[in-house]
């Protein structure tokens, strides 16, 4: 893993499971260490330490000191002390190559990595009720499902792929981040989100840089309000309709996204444009029609209202 990459990991779990970064880090140490081992004897003691600033990891192997009569003497885990100027017993530690991860070493080290997270989550709850033993606590269970959240974030946002890294610092997530910039979904606390801020001019100089945001927006407003992507971009009689969205209950929301070189349209110019689509996906009359104007004006904050 490179350093950037191990810096967005140690970002996005942190902020994601209210742990503290230096416990990441020493999860990520523990997972590098822990999957770098296969390519040593078995009784060869490795530890990792990442620099907290630059992502970057140095791997270390230690060897205990000892008299080369000695009958526990073994080269993969000792070392004599002529060797290395130190007093018998003593730890001998060097740094040695970083080892290149393959695929499997890659998957073994994100299990260490989820495991030491799980574990550390179970010492911060353990630590927030121990002083409240023989007390009755009153508690909710809550299910995030993350992962239907970001196959909807992906249709808005197909360029970053978020049905495949879920959200999570990998590799092609970065590229795109400095590439495309940050989006309004992406959490500002992250460094590699910080220093990858669009402005006004970035979208001023990129083709339909505002109606693209504009549109972004308000699927990001629906969907963090429960609503599921079922359609995109409906377009019928020269009218393109945004979004065609679900709600728990199943119902049909209409939505048309107006924006600073928009026409104003009214919802009966929209409905008269969906009858086809209607029709031909068989959406009863519980559907209603929201049109969403955006503004952006610079040095401000887009306004969104209802029209």
């Amino acid at each position: 893993m490179e350093g950037k990459e191990i810096l967005a990991v140690v970002d996005s779990v942190s902020n994601e499971k209210g742990l503290e970064m230096d416990s990441i880090f020493e999860a990520i140490e523990i997972a590098i260490a822990s999957a770098s081992q296969r390519h040593f004897h078995e009784d060869a003691e490795l530890h990792v330490k990442i620099d907290r600033e630059s992502g970057d990891y140095q791997t270390y192997r230690n060897w205990i000191v000892a008299e080369e009569e000695d009958p526990e003497f073994h080269i993969e885990t000792h070392i004599k002390a002529s060797e290395s100027d130190l007093e018998v017993n003593d730890i001998f530690t060097k740094d040695i190559e970083n080892v290149v991860f393959g695929r499997i070493e890659t998957q073994a080290a994100r299990q260490v990595m989820l495991q030491k997270v799980r574990e550390a989550e179970r010492e911060k709850v353990v630590s927030m009720f121990k002083n409240q033993n023989n007390n009755l606590v009153n508690g909710t269970v809550k299910r995030v499902t993350r992962d239907n959240i970001m196959k909807n974030y992906d249709k808005i946002f197909p360029e970053y792929k978020f049905i495949n890294h879920k959200g999570y610092g990998t590799k092609y997530h970065i590229e795109q981040l400095e590439i495309n910039k940050s989006t309004p979904i992406h959490r500002r606390s992250f460094k590699i989100v910080k220093n990858n801020m669009p402005n006004y001019e970035f979208y001023l100089n990129k083709e339909n840089g505002f109606k693209d945001l504009a549109h972004q927006l308000v699927g990001v407003k629906y969907i963090k309000n429960n609503f599921m992507i079922k359609d995109q971009n409906i377009e019928f009689n020269n009218v393109i309709t945004n979004y065609c969205l679900i709600d728990k209950k199943n119902n049909c929301k209409f939505v048309k996204v107006l924006d600073n070189e928009s026409k104003n349209l009214k919802k009966i110019d929209i409905d008269n444009s969906l009858k086809s689509y209607i029709s031909e996906n068989n959406i009863k009359n519980n559907y209603t029609i929201d049109v969403i104007s955006v503004k952006f004006i610079k040095g401000k904050k887009p306004i969104i209202k209802v029209i």
